[in-house]
């Protein structure tokens, strides 16, 4: 990962402060009605906040709009296997509700994350948060491995120098392709390669990949 000089990072937070706060300014009026469609459809608050590791693996709470029944962390399946862990989907999740199933779709229960970037704890761009029972359930995996994995070690080394990102290169070239390799594979191009001409790329790039690809996430 290349070196970032405090004039870097001072760049990017500012790109990541004036982009967030004018998107929650604009998306104001779309927030505010999918807060109400979210009430309306199921019992339970209209956002789901949930600790996930950030920069250094300092935990924070990251907000979505809720998509599942409310208490759906209580009711998933179990997770087991390094492939797994990561990336849990269910294809046909019967915790989601309606209006769920179409914010998963166009990724607007992602939206309050804008809060989050605003906040300091996530930048616009850069790797997804991982949760933090997740991660140390990695920790604890590799700790206990005769011969612990040094690709997946040296993934979480790196992307724990940076704050965790809204979208990034997987988000926008990846989605079709399943599994934990090109996860990793993407995160790992993008550390080696960031810059802010990256992100800018990146950030325009994010709605034609959201909204020109078909099924959920």
């Amino acid at each position: 990962m290349p070196e970032q000089t405090p004039w870097i990072e001072a760049t990017h937070r500012a790109l990541d402060l004036v982009v967030s706060a004018g998107l929650l300014i604009l998306l104001g009026p779309l927030l505010l009605t999918v807060a109400v469609l979210v009430k309306l459809d199921s019992a339970g608050p209209c956002l789901f906040a949930q600790q996930r590791a950030g920069k250094q693996r300092r935990p924070f709470c990251i907000l979505k709009f809720r998509s599942m029944r409310d208490g759906a962390e209580r009711l998933r399946p179990s997770r087991d296997g390094p492939q797994s862990w990561p990336v849990f989907k269910l294809a046909n999740d019967p915790r989601l509700t309606r209006v769920g199933r179409v914010l998963r779709r166009l990724s607007l229960d992602e939206l309050p994350q804008l809060l989050n970037v605003l906040l300091g704890d996530m930048a616009l761009v850069g790797p997804r948060p991982l949760p933090v029972s997740d991660l140390e359930r990695f920790e604890r995996s590799q700790r206990e491995a005769g011969e612990p994995d040094a690709t997946l070690n040296r993934w979480h080394q790196d992307r724990a120098r940076v704050r965790p990102g809204l979208t990034g290169l997987w988000q926008v070239y990846g989605r079709h392709q399943p599994g934990v390799d090109a996860w990793i594979r993407y995160d790992c191009q993008y550390l080696r390669e960031r810059s802010l001409k990256l992100d800018v790329t990146l950030l325009l790039r994010t709605l034609p990949a959201v909204f020109g690809r078909s099924g959920a996430r």
